[in-house]
């Protein structure tokens, strides 16, 4: 089974368990249902409603699916007793893409989680028919694992886990400082951000991912060995190398696949930094995610709808770049080229695809030399007004909307801007970095004359802080007078707006509705503390203490490390630790002082490399990694999300990363 076909096999699934119902699906399944042939799938549903508490089924209505990520605990179990207790329903099919032992487990923390056990379902079923009002009536608890964006074969995503972020070390305080009140009588006995120290919220979460590959590699019959690099990937990678019903797995199958964990936190810079060469980067960065989602953008079709500028557009939903399923190989073409084909070649198979299939036939060739914004401006026009040609291309045409609006001039200004200024800060960094907080201080004080926000000198100043050598430390004095700065401006810009809104939030938390010289040094402090947690994020990683060379040229994590796996002498990669297979394994490994231990394992032995970042990747290392192993064998990239620099501001300083209410 491809990874096509496992999105399209559970999705089925669901499809015929909707008929005549009304069906309540909550956010991130809905993004996994976009992806995977999207709400047309549920076409036999008698309605579709979102997962709240402000929702009910009518009053004629007596079947109701629920599609819900995660545990059906907590907030969601809340919300589910709502709206079943609003409404009349003889027969309930609750689906949780969290497997069934995880779930019992999440109730009760003291249970073994290494057998198969059901009780969390039984439990819940009894709930069900409870709030239901008849035990007489029908309740139906499923498992499915529902969890997986796969945009192409070379790309996985899992919005169910999109709030999931490595902790940096200010959490790691926090969440020790939790542990603590929480057990006030006992002692810590493991190291601060080691798995027992951590909420049980977050320990979920991590376990939630460990059923949901569990799942993958079941479907697709597969053995996976797995190497990490970072703190959370290790833990992720331990619990599934030593969860019960995977090690089960692992005896009966021998499809080998090398599955490489890494935290994100290890490269925070490649996130902020502007610039890539495919239009999906450029989309990401430039454009609106389409409401609610962690990886589409939303694009406008008001115009190829021949709706008037300024009028209300409210009646036309925004579209996307997801496949509306018209023409499945040429759908899968265009998203293949955005991903992974430069601007150039994308846009002039966009171009050839529109012209293609043109209402208007023309005599002119769809080889254009040079296509632009411009020349797909010009093919939109010929399809503007005409619903039965938009339909029927809705996929190519909402591309190249995207890229029209993508290559705009005015959206682009700020990019431009700010990738110069990190261009200018690497080789500043290169060069001792004695000046870069300098500059970034004249920079906060005259960022109105560089159009810039207060959110726009944080990228940088993540980029700094995070690219630059571990070992190396800036200036204290230009530090304070820098932290100096930025608190007066933050008064300044509080009452003239121009914060943006991670600052904004910071702001909030820290001070209310007030905003007094003691907030802004409490939203600086908080800022720093993070500064300085992504500085020291890469202590003890060898090789990979910075991302910048001694020319001043930035190179990711990511790309270092796939450049080191894929290296034509396959040598040695110290950073990977190895997850070793069980008690034969170590036995294995013992037999080193007999002098026949066998040689250390490497990724690449595998047929298939699985690439999977905690934290979310970008389409500028999604597009990178394909040219760096082209020709030597398959890697498919994989992430939490897809990040934009404005997603990794907000995940790094505003999510709840101990994911405790």
């Amino acid at each position: 089974m491809s990874l096509y076909d496992f999105n399209t096999h559970f999705w089925g699934e669901v499809a015929k368990k909707c008929s005549r119902a009304v069906v309540f699906i909550d956010t991130p399944a809905a993004e996994c249902l976009h992806w995977s042939g999207g709400v047309g799938l549920l076409h036999k549903a008698a309605s579709v409603k979102e997962f709240s508490a402000f929702e009910s089924a009518s009053k004629h209505s007596k079947k109701g699916v629920f599609i819900i990520s995660g545990p059906v605990s907590g907030k969601a179990l809340s919300t589910l007793k709502c709206i079943l207790q609003s409404s009349s329903l003889e027969y309930v099919v609750v689906i949780t893409n969290c497997h069934p032992t995880i779930h019992t487990w999440s109730l009760y923390p003291a249970k073994d989680w290494n057998t198969e056990d059901r009780s969390g379902f039984d439990q819940l079923e009894e709930q069900v028919l409870m709030w239901m009002g008849n035990v007489n009536m029908t309740a139906e608890i499923f498992y499915l694992p529902l969890f997986l964006v796969t945009i192409t074969p070379r790309l996985l995503l899992t919005p169910t886990y999109s709030t999931l972020f490595p902790l940096l070390q200010p959490d790691i305080i926090r969440s020790a400082a939790l542990w603590r009140t929480l057990n006030p009588n006992l002692a810590l006995h493991c190291e601060p951000g080691d798995w027992p120290a951590l909420p049980h919220e977050l320990q979920m979460c991590v376990r939630q991912v460990v059923g949901s590959l569990h799942s993958l590699m079941t479907t697709l019959g597969a053995k996976e060995e797995i190497w990490s690099v970072g703190r959370m990937a290790r833990q992720l990678g331990d619990q599934l190398e030593g969860w019960g019903p995977a090690r089960t797995r692992r005896k009966t199958t021998t499809n080998k696949v090398s599955l490489i964990l890494v935290d994100r936190t290890l490269d925070l810079a490649s996130c902020v930094r502007y610039g890539g060469d495919t239009l999906l980067a450029r989309a990401t960065e430039v454009l609106e995610r389409l409401p609610g989602h962690t990886v589409d953008v939303e694009v406008d079709l008001s115009k190829v709808f021949g709706m008037k500028d300024g009028g209300d557009k409210s009646s036309l939903v925004p579209g996307s770049l997801a496949s509306p399923g018209v023409d499945r190989e040429k759908e899968e073409e265009e998203l293949e080229s955005l991903l992974f084909s430069t601007e150039k070649e994308c846009l002039n198979l966009l171009h050839k695809n529109l012209v293609e299939a043109s209402p208007k036939k023309k005599t002119e060739s769809a080889g254009k030399k040079f296509v632009t914004g411009s020349t797909l401006e010009a093919d939109l026009r010929d399809y503007t007004g005409d619903y039965d040609a938009l339909l029927s291309s809705l996929g190519t045409v909402s591309r190249a909307q995207c890229a029209v609006s993508s290559l705009a001039q005015e959206r682009n200004i700020r990019r431009k801007r700010l990738q110069a200024w990190m261009g200018q800060f690497a080789r500043m960094i290169c060069e001792g970095g004695e000046r870069v907080l300098g500059d970034l201080t004249d920079l906060v004080r005259g960022r109105k004359d560089n159009s810039l926000k207060l959110d726009d000198i944080l990228l940088l100043l993540v980029f700094v802080y995070n690219s630059s050598d571990v070992r190396d430390a800036f200036p204290q004095e230009e530090e304070d007078r820098l932290r100096s700065v930025l608190g007066e401006a933050l008064l300044k810009e509080g009452v003239e707006g121009g914060m943006g809104p991670v600052f904004e939030e910071l702001c909030r938390r820290a001070g209310g509705d007030k905003l007094d010289e003691l907030v802004a040094l409490s939203v600086v402090n908080i800022v720093w503390e993070r500064l300085e947690g992504m500085k020291s994020s890469r202590e003890g990683l060898g090789s990979y203490q910075s991302l910048l060379n001694y020319d001043g040229e930035y190179c990711g994590l990511l790309e270092q490390l796939l450049g080191d796996i894929y290296h034509p002498a396959r040598k040695d990669v110290a950073a990977l630790y190895h997850h070793a297979g069980g008690l034969g394994a170590m036995l294995r490994s013992g037999l080193g002082w007999l002098g026949s231990a066998p040689a250390k394992p490497h990724p690449r032995e595998n047929p298939w490399v699985i690439f999977f970042v905690v934290g979310g990747v970008t389409p500028s290392e999604v597009a990178a990694s394909q040219n760096l192993v082209e020709g030597t064998g398959r890697l498919t990239m994989g992430g939490t999300r897809l990040m934009s620099p404005e997603d990794l501001l907000h995940m790094a300083f505003v999510n709840n990363t101990l994911l405790t209410d």
